[in-house]
């Protein structure tokens, strides 16, 4: 892929410049718009996200030929962002479906896949905004309120914005190409990097709650959750889900008995 960047110093926010150019028709796959700071920058479910400079806020136009699965390209530029962070000896992980997490739990960089419908021939188009906290000491207020956050240089690695630019942009050619050939990879890639893999985990869907152990994605993307008492497997929608929390309960409480699963229906 050949990226096309838009270069900004302080933008509203680096999607809507995307959806802009989707809107003038000028707007193209791979086209990425890149911003020193957003002054209305956006996360997951209307939270907003304050960005100001020493991060990297980039947002990319992706295209695929189909209407892809629920998630597919939040799931591929959260794995772009672990894969770039990683590059620097940073100890992270990833908290589903978007959040970048170190390893104390301490927010590091967020994802959020938009779309505004399709082009005429049924071609799927897709903003992917990925902000990434990396120079300087972050302000508590910046992020979400109910955990801490922290930036690549507070992990004490030695960074700076263009080093992880060119990283993140070159991981996510190949989590874009990978999401596009060879999906199954993608997911169990990210499952392998998820902070709730293998754990008790409590999903609240639409009206209803779905509890039991998460142990992976399905073909589509959707949850695979063990329910230990039903002694069976649930699949769980990720277009379905609202929230997703690590449980209580220890893994063994839910049914960490490998010999008990089965396959689901």
């Amino acid at each position: 892929m050949r990226w096309r960047c838009f270069r900004y110093g302080i933008v509203d926010s680096t999607s809507d410049r995307a959806f802009d150019a989707l809107e003038r028709g000028d707007g193209r796959h791979g086209d990425v718009f890149i911003a020193n700071a957003q002054l209305t920058g956006r996360g997951t479910r209307g939270r907003r996200w304050a960005s100001q400079e020493g991060g990297l806020y980039l947002s990319v136009i992706l295209e695929s030929p189909t209407i892809p699965p629920p998630g597919l390209w939040t799931l591929a530029g959260a794995l772009a962002a672990h894969d770039a962070a990683s590059r620097f000896g940073a100890s992270v992980d990833l908290d589903w479906p978007n959040d970048l997490v170190s390893d104390r739990g301490a927010k590091l960089a967020g994802v959020l896949a938009e779309s505004r419908g399709l082009r005429p021939g049924g071609t799927a188009i897709f903003v992917l905004g990925i902000g990434m906290n990396v120079m300087g000491t972050v302000p508590s207020e910046s992020l979400d309120r109910d955990r801490p956050v922290i930036s690549l240089e507070s992990l004490g690695t030695a960074v700076t914005l263009e080093a992880v630019e060119l990283l993140l942009l070159a991981a996510l050619e190949v989590r874009v190409d990978q999401a596009l050939e060879n999906v199954a990879s993608l997911y169990d890639d990210f499952y392998e990097r998820c902070v709730q893999r293998g754990k008790g985990v409590v999903v609240d869907v639409a009206q209803t709650r779905v509890e039991g152990r998460f142990d992976g994605l399905t073909a589509d993307g959707s949850l695979r959750i063990f329910d230990a008492a039903a002694g069976s497997y649930r699949r769980v929608s990720m277009a379905h889900v609202r929230s997703l929390r690590t449980a209580t309960a220890s893994p063994e409480d839910r049914g960490n008995d490998q010999d008990e699963r089965r396959s689901p229906e």
